[in-house]
């Protein structure tokens, strides 16, 4: 059987959450591991669907393309979430959250997982994410514990982040200082060739087992940004999925979430900022 569906960045990124959190590798960890989610609204649904509870996801990023620009967040978003053995670690009491949250990442071994969305994909599947922070962000705090314990990284990240190359790319990023003009923050960029890459595609047939092609892409009137896929599989996979679909179509957007201009240290070439 085949199933054509378009699906706007919020499907998506439900769909992709969704089957995050059926992944063994997750499943596993929740039961005796730890689990670092950080700031980025695909990992929002994915943190949703794995804690089983709802988040205020307006205040996940820390930071976003919002309203016609590349923007840093109000400093009392939600922050990292880590989990422990199942459980959600109360951080309301930190006071450092950079700190507490580079102190629990060091911790981190082979037998944990962090995951983290991201802001390129290509067809080799490399990721690239848009470095706002002078002193790098949460991404590059797990670095270390990445590059040198292993921890396994999910990146869930929807096709409508593809890019031709993830390389050529970082090279032509010239840094958060290196614009003669920018409209909005201007970024660096850091790239991560071997995470665990969950795409609309991988996330159907991590749900039931079917195959997806990604056929199209993009949209008007508020479907800005959709994939088109046309999905093949069994009866038993195309209806599963067929319910599935019914339960995301209508998916609301994030909400615009960015720092107030005049709380902003870098101020960009925006007009009527």
């Amino acid at each position: 059987m085949n199933l054509f569906v378009s699906l706007t960045p919020s499907e998506s990124k439900r769909l992709i959450g969704k089957a995050v959190a059926e992944m063994p590798i997750v499943k596993e960890c929740m039961k005796k591991g730890n689990i670092a989610i950080s700031t980025g609204s695909t990992a929002g649904f994915a943190a949703e669907e794995i804690l089983r509870e709802r988040l205020e996801l307006d205040r996940f990023p820390c930071g976003a393309i919002t309203m016609g620009r590349p923007c840093r967040t109000p400093e009392d978003r939600i922050g990292t979430i880590f989990i422990e053995k199942g459980k959600r670690v109360d951080r309301s009491h930190v006071t450092d959250e950079a700190q507490d949250a580079k102190q629990r990442l060091d911790a981190f071994n082979k037998d944990d997982l962090y995951i983290k969305g991201a802001n390129a994909l290509d067809s080799d599947g490399h990721t690239g994410f848009l470095i706002a922070n002078a002193t790098g962000g949460s991404v590059l705090m797990f670095a270390i514990p990445y590059a040198a314990k292993r921890v396994p990284f999910i990146v869930p990240i929807g096709l409508e982040k593809l890019v031709p190359s993830v390389t050529e790319a970082a090279k032509a990023i010239k840094g958060q200082d290196g614009y003669d003009y920018s409209f909005g923050r201007a970024c660096g960029f850091h790239v991560v060739t071997d995470a665990i890459v969950v795409t609309e595609i991988e996330a159907v047939n991590i749900l039931c087992g079917a195959k997806a092609v990604h056929v199209s892409s993009g949209g008007i009137g508020g479907s800005e940004g959709s994939v088109v896929l046309s999905v093949s599989g069994s009866e038993e996979q195309i209806k599963s999925l067929y319910g599935l679909l019914k339960g995301i179509k209508g998916e609301k957007p994030i909400g615009n979430w960015k720092m107030d201009c005049k709380d902003c240290s870098n101020l960009c070439n925006y007009p009527g900022k």
